[in-house]
């Protein structure tokens, strides 16, 4: 007669190793365990003397690789008699030592070094930051400058690709003066596209203003990475004001 299967509670993760809680009815029964790749088609671990117990406690299996999910059973074994297998539990082994996050400094960082890089190098021409205020009659000639990210990847502990859009939004009246106007003004902006040295620029205990790296642009003609420059006309009919914008794409890999 086949002998009652036995339970697996917990499948509790270790580096390379993973510990599995079992309980049994009869704390004579012998309590094997078995794994496999959860996903990769392959075949169940062989028996072994090595991942058993007798009676309730912990079975721990070791020599597992650590990131890879793994699929445990268990079963008792008296003597040749075997129960059924219990319902498989599931654990991916880890090193116990977890990243700690991106530098929560690092956005505030970039926007303020990206912001100083545009307004280093905008010439004659009037900047606005995204959500300044304009006033109540704003200039007819002047760019905005936006950003958008930084886009973070975490490529291996700790190290961070970090990706982050810029755009110049252009707008320049209209005179019979100088139909190239606004030409001109885009061809400034996209001059000021270069790399982006960044400092940590701020007032707090943590703004020391050191230099922690430069924003790379990127240039492709494969992925179509490049300075976009976008002409939108004349947006409204009653104002003689052209919009255009200017594009282009950073990134860095920093280091907590």
């Amino acid at each position: 007669m086949a002998p009652d299967p036995a339970t697996l509670g917990t499948a509790t993760a270790g580096d390379t190793q993973v510990t599995l809680a079992v309980t049994t009815d009869t704390q004579s029964d012998t309590i094997y365990a078995r794994y496999r790749i959860v996903g990769s088609g392959n075949a169940w671990s062989a028996q072994s003397d090595t991942f058993k117990r007798t009676g309730d406690g912990d079975i721990i299996i070791t020599g597992l690789t650590n990131g890879i999910q793994y699929e445990f059973i268990i079963y008792v074994n008296n003597g040749g008699c075997q129960s059924d297998w219990s319902t498989p539990a599931m654990a991916a082994p880890f090193s116990g030592i977890c990243s700690i996050g991106a530098d929560p400094h690092w956005a505030r960082w970039i926007f303020a070094s990206v912001s100083k890089h545009f307004d280093t190098y905008k010439g004659d021409l009037l900047m606005f930051i995204e959500g300044q205020h304009r006033g109540i009659h704003p200039p007819k000639d002047f760019i905005e400058l936006r950003m958008d990210g930084p886009y973070l990847t975490e490529i291996n502990k700790n190290v961070f690709k970090v990706y982050i859009e810029v755009n110049v939004m252009v707008q320049s009246r209209m005179d019979d003066t100088n139909y190239h106007r606004i030409h001109d003004d885009v061809g400034k902006v996209s001059s000021m596209f270069t790399s982006i040295d960044l400092y940590k620029y701020g007032t707090s205990s943590f703004d020391t203003g050191e230099h922690f790296g430069c924003l790379s642009l990127l240039q492709s003609t494969q992925n179509r990475k490049r300075i976009q420059v976008n002409h939108f006309g004349q947006i409204e009919p009653e104002l003689q004001l052209m919009q255009a914008s200017v594009e282009g794409h950073y990134e860095i890999t920093l280091t907590i």
